[in-house]
């Protein structure tokens, strides 16, 4: 029998040897693919790798390893092999090789690499852009938490920890062996000792992780999954999950339980977290009718069981993955792969207001890394966590982490300024730091920690109160572990809203100081913009007020205004501010406050008209222009300059039916799409549907309901935090560009943009806005005492050549092309 066992492997090895090669890698070839399709992404990655020794040239099966080698984690081959496959259309290569560097944090190099994905209309090519631009932005941020490698690791993977009373429990594949619970309590440094396993009350098979304690300690929650040992907790890797709930047995052990009455074919359900009164079951889901792959969704307790899953919505779901649900008090964090982060499954915390989303932060750096961080847990008190990485520096594939909360921890006790009462549930506005919405509790209290560089205005509100914002500056906090905030009952103050934008671009400017006088009395009010340029006084009516406007870099404005007025809903209203070429409060400004002129008119009339002077005579004054809109800005004014530009962007137009990104809604009587625009052209067309009183400020439309939510994170990450997605129905719309821009990406290179030039002004009031308005959506550059008026949207010289011929015929027969340069400056083409 053994004779006859080598006589038939000797068969074998010949027959093998004899084998045609390209025969052998087209059998090897087929098995690599079954194993692909299958998700055994570790056979697929061993097949692959022999197919392409035999064929190297084989482009499908270069990117399949290399797709097989990024689901294993092996991304420094991976991205290897991306390199060397050849230059193709397919925007999925693109977008999985930008994903292989984002993940490895090599940051400038996706850039590159989105870009293309980007220009070959990939669907999710934007959100992953502003992740990049996100982890550039805010690599170096001072971290929230100190986090720490845990002791209790193993070489194989430890993952889905859950803390409950002084143990953690989570998943491990050490020893060799199938993925199971091990449990662990905590030591005096609250590092997790030596852990053993959870079952010893009829063994369950493995694959029973994540899992969820009830607070009453009653009922569990675990996910069945198939997760392979070796491969990234990562959708991408062919999960196939279902919920069960089972009675508990004794110390944190658990018997077989059932299926959750909501599981279903086709979908799947994992990943669950009991809200600390129980109530909710939260749980990941991609079954039909969500946002896009895994949502975050909760099923209300019930006297008969648990209610029919509810999407917690666009406001934490997005067109990417969102997992790993962890309800803690008034909170929610999970991990996503689509919202801006640092690269992988970044840990995310949800504010909740009466149970429903009010806001959504990264946690930062420390916590999240360029890979996979998942399942973040708090330990009772909120000070400590947990939660698993396969960041680089660990013990195996996914390990876990220990995370405490850095900074000074300070309570913000909210008061009645006449009872000294505390006031409960007012609601604490923290997005100016960077954070969400909260509310106090029933001692009128909110604790928070206050790390170094907290320097910022929340503001508190509360029905019956005037609203109140306050300076919270860490170095003003020092030793002190509580601040009392009154809150004065509304009688003879009112709050006024205003908007602060930048003359030339029409942006928002943030952080401007405004500080109001009282003519007559003490009284003094102050505020700071905030990302959207908004901001809030709170002013005595009947009131003459001088109010100053400061920011460096900009110059300096007095302004007078009264209260006594009319409702007051236009006392503060939009107000722009110059650059300070003059480094002090200058002439202009003072005229800007008091709405006399749009542009510089203090140096003398020039010769020729007084007014307007042609391109040839301007000459080379265009060497070096300030400082260049972006594309899609209208012509900027100060809504008190009596002549009022009107470009193509204010005019009616049409949209499509399809889907929208819908930005804001804001009055119809003072529509002005120019903040929008310059923050948002960049992703698509801005445009508003009127709708009684309020214009609905939009971007699209999209064809797709998928299209419009890729473009949300984006919107979001532009500071439009409260944007969804909307149906559009199409039909008349104001604010549409008469030029389509084109523009593909959140990434799109600078330069490259062409002009047609049609004339320079020193003073807009004598602009022929209806002539030009005729011809395109305009922009402006200023030129020292002038305005240099542009006719915008090109991206090629032709096309701008193209129109050239048609401005001129339409009254300004100097007009030429130019070109913005990589510098900035203007450039004409000949």
């Amino acid at each position: 029998m053994l004779l006859r066992l080598r006589h038939c492997l000797a068969l074998l090895f010949v027959a093998n040897v004899l084998l045609p090669s390209s025969a052998f890698a087209q059998r090897a070839n087929r098995l690599a693919t079954k194993a692909f399709e299958l998700g055994d992404f570790a056979e697929a990655a061993d097949g692959y790798d022999k197919v392409l020794r035999k064929t190297p040239d084989d482009a499908e099966a270069r990117y399949r390893y290399a797709y097989s080698l990024r689901i294993l984690g092996r991304l420094t081959e991976a991205e290897a092999a991306m390199k060397l496959l050849p230059a193709g259309s397919d925007p999925e290569v693109d977008y999985q090789y930008a994903l292989i560097l984002t993940e490895l944090g090599r940051y400038t190099d996706a850039v590159e690499q989105v870009y293309k994905a980007a220009r070959k209309r990939h669907p999710k090519a934007d959100a992953l852009a502003s992740r990049i631009a996100y982890a550039q932005a805010h690599g170096k941020d001072i971290a929230a938490w100190k986090v720490s490698n845990e002791f209790a690791n193993a070489s194989g993977d430890d993952f889905a920890p859950e803390a409950f009373g002084d143990f953690v429990v989570f998943a491990s594949s050490r020893n060799g062996g199938g993925t199971q619970l091990y449990r662990s309590v905590r030591d005096e440094n609250q590092f997790l000792r030596v852990p053993d396993k959870v079952h010893r009350v009829g063994e369950l098979a493995g694959g029973e992780a994540p899992v969820a304690y009830a607070p009453s300690g009653e009922l569990v929650a675990y996910t069945r999954n198939n997760f392979q040992a070796g491969e990234r907790l990562i959708p991408e890797a062919g999960w196939e999950l279902s919920l069960v709930l089972a009675l508990p047995t004794q110390d944190y052990d658990f018997l077989p339980g059932k299926s959750f009455s909501h599981n279903g074919s086709g979908f799947n359900n994992g990943f669950p977290s009991f809200s600390p009164d129980g109530k909710r079951l939260y749980f990941s889901s991609d079954r039909p009718g969500g946002e896009g792959g895994y949502d975050l969704y909760y099923s209300e307790r019930t006297s008969d069981g648990w209610g029919a899953p509810v999407n917690l919505g666009p406001e934490i779901n997005t067109f990417g993955n969102e997992i790993a649900p962890q309800a803690a008090s008034g909170s929610l964090y999970f991990s996503s792969d689509y919202l801006p982060g640092f690269g992988g499954m970044d840990i995310y915390r949800a504010d909740l207001v009466n149970g429903l989303v009010s806001s959504v932060s990264n946690l930062g750096p420390a916590v999240n890394s360029s890979m996979d961080d998942i399942g973040f847990t708090l330990v009772e008190g909120g000070d400590i966590a947990y939660f698993a990485s396969n960041r680089s520096g660990g013990s195996g594939g996914m390990d876990l982490y220990r995370a405490m909360r850095s900074g000074q921890a300070i309570t913000l006790a909210v008061v009645d300024s006449t009872s000294r009462l505390p006031v409960a549930n007012a609601v604490l506005d923290f997005s100016e730091c960077g954070q969400g919405i909260f509310l106090t509790g029933a001692d009128g209290a909110y604790t928070f920690r206050a790390l170094p560089s907290l320097d910022c205005r929340p503001i508190i509100k509360k029905s019956g109160y005037n609203p109140k914002q306050f300076s919270l500056v860490a170095t003003d906090l020092k030793d002190r572990a509580r601040l009392e905030i009154l809150l004065t009952a509304e009688d003879k103050v009112t709050s006024y809203a205003g908007q602060v934008t930048n003359s030339r671009t029409g942006a928002p400017l943030e952080g401007v100081n405004v500080v109001a006088r009282h003519k007559s009395n003490d009284f003094t009010a102050d505020a700071k913009t905030d990302r959207r340029g908004e901001y809030t006084l709170n002013l005595e009516r009947n009131g003459e007020y001088a109010v100053v406007y400061e920011l460096p870099g900009m110059a300096t404005i007095d302004r007078e205004l009264s209260t006594s007025e009319g409702d007051g809903t236009n006392v503060l209203s939009s107000f722009a501010m110059f650059p300070d070429e003059r480094g002090s409060a200058t002439e202009l400004s003072r005229e800007m406050a008091a709405g006399t002129t749009a542009v510089d008119v203090s140096d003398p009339p020039q010769p020729n008209t007084p007014s307007e002077r042609t391109d040839a005579q301007v000459g080379a004054s265009l060497a070096t222009p300030a400082p260049v809109s972006a594309p899609g800005t209208p012509v900027a004014v100060t809504e008190t300059t009596p002549a009022t530009v009107t470009t193509s962007a204010a005019r009616p137009g049409s949209v499509a039916a399809g889907f929208s990104v819908q930005v804001a809604a804001i009055s119809s009587s003072a529509a002005d799409l120019t903040p929008y625009r310059s923050r948002l052209s960049q992703f698509g067309k801005v445009y508003g549907k009127a709708d009684g009183a309020l214009t609905r400020v939009r971007l699209g439309p999209f064809s797709t309901r998928e299209e419009a939510t890729g473009k949300l994170a984006a919107v979001r990450s532009a500071g439009y935090g409260d944007a969804f997605v909307a149906a559009e129905s199409g039909g008349s719309a104001v604010g549409l560009p008469a030029v389509e821009t084109g523009a593909l990406s959140s990434l799109q290179a600078a330069g490259g943009v062409y002009f047609v030039r049609l004339a320079t002004y020193r003073n807009l009031n004598s602009f022929d806005q209806a002539k030009a308005a005729a011809l395109g959506d305009l922009t402006t550059r200023r030129k020292g005492e002038f305005v240099i008026v542009l006719l915008q949207g090109f991206t090629t010289a032709e096309a701008a050549q193209g129109q050239l011929e048609s401005v001129r015929r339409g009254g300004y027969p100097d007009a030429v092309v130019v070109r913005e340069a990589p510098d900035g400056s203007l450039e004409n083409v000949r």
